[in-house]
């Protein structure tokens, strides 16, 4: 199964007879092994706000959001705003087959559609990090993205809309946190 690889090793000075044999998990084999990766970027985002405070936070996830943009831009260049969002479904994963995109006929609605979150249980006790992805889109797309549903509220997926009537400048906009965004968008 693969599991388990082995390689032969000479102790150090031995010049004579067997060398020893030494197994070494591979890492599917690993990954069989219980890990806490979850546990710990919750514990470093919480150590993070504490420690350094919440504008702290503010700017690390300003910069994973320009980080994402930087990534993404070069792929979206000459793009229809269709055609960016049919590529942003890769944004988790490439070629994601969880994501997909609606388009309402009638109303003209513009939806990205996430079944499965590869950081649910990060961000189900970390919401802030949603943002990064509504920042993202916002600024990938040219308008403000909000989230219908949510994951975190039980709704079994998150629905992203692009607000066609709100532009967004990308050269100016970075970062907001998603609750911002919405007060923002109630306010005009």
């Amino acid at each position: 199964a693969q599991l388990v690889f082995s390689r032969n090793k000479r102790p150090e000075g031995q010049r004579v007879g067997r060398p020893t044999r030494v197994y070494i998990l591979s890492a599917a084999g690993d990954h069989l092994f219980p890990k806490a990766y979850d546990e710990l970027a919750v514990e470093l985002i919480d150590t993070l706000t504490s420690a350094l405070g919440p504008e702290a936070l503010r700017q690390v996830l300003t910069s994973f959001t320009d980080q994402h943009v930087r990534h993404w831009t070069p792929d979206l260049q000459d793009k229809s705003l269709l055609e960016r969002l049919e590529a942003i479904k890769g944004i988790y994963r490439e070629k994601d087959a969880y994501m997909g995109v609606e388009l309402d006929e009638a109303s003209g609605e513009l939806r990205l559609v996430e079944r499965n979150c590869p950081f649910l249980n990060v961000a189900s006790r970390q919401p802030a990090l949603c943002s990064v992805t509504v920042s993202t889109l916002s600024r990938l797309l040219g308008h403000a993205v909000i989230r219908e549903k949510r994951f975190q509220d039980g709704d079994g997926r998150c629905v992203f809309r692009v607000q066609l009537d709100q532009s967004v400048n990308s050269a100016t906009f970075h970062f907001a946190f998603e609750q911002e965004m919405n007060d923002k968008g109630r306010d005009r």
